[in-house]
């Protein structure tokens, strides 16, 4: 199950979020759904008129029952590479990085300390809620790299992870 949108065509489509989710559940012999809407809308009208779909209502009837959560934390770091800048442009990024933003999960953006950081994206966002990810039993973040410290940091701290995924160099900066 999604817990966010796709990047209306903006990433390859072997990163659509409905092409992992098909592919986990396809090895897992589960069963998937789609989440057939864009991540992030040209405005909040359009965001709203969708949340009103019954498609809509129905993908976030699940995210109200999740029991486990894989999440990707992005973070502005790496707004040089190539699905970030594809995703989020060079102006939203730049406007991130004045609002001091460590990380994103979901395009849910929070500072360092796990606070939520509201942008000029957030009301024209469809995800998850971060207050529904924290209700999961397992909420589990994927990230490595130097580059993603802070956003690692700031999902700990604002608890919307409780397990996380990395490697070894990464895990002995968070150590540090």
């Amino acid at each position: 199950m999604p817990i966010i949108g796709g990047p209306s065509g903006k990433l390859e489509s072997r990163y659509h979020v409905n092409t992992l989710t098909y592919s986990a559940a396809a090895k897992l012999k589960g069963e998937s759904h789609l989440a057939d809407f864009p991540a992030l809308l040209d405005n909040p009208l359009i965001r709203n008129g969708i949340m009103q779909s019954q498609h809509f209502k129905t993908i976030s009837a699940y995210w109200d029952n999740l029991d486990v959560a894989l999440v990707g934390i992005g973070s502005p770091a790496i707004r040089d590479g190539a699905n970030w800048h594809a995703f989020y442009g060079g102006e939203e990024s730049d406007d991130l990085n004045a609002r001091q933003v460590a990380g994103d999960i979901c395009s849910r953006f929070f500072d360092i300390h796990g606070a939520m950081v509201e942008t000029n994206m957030s009301e024209k966002t469809l995800s998850i809620e971060m207050n529904k990810l924290k209700q999961a039993r397992y909420s589990i973040g994927i990230a490595m790299s130097e580059e993603k410290y802070s956003g690692i940091v700031g999902a700990l701290r604002g608890k919307y992870i409780n397990c996380l995924v990395t490697n070894s160099s990464t895990a002995e900066l968070l150590l540090k």
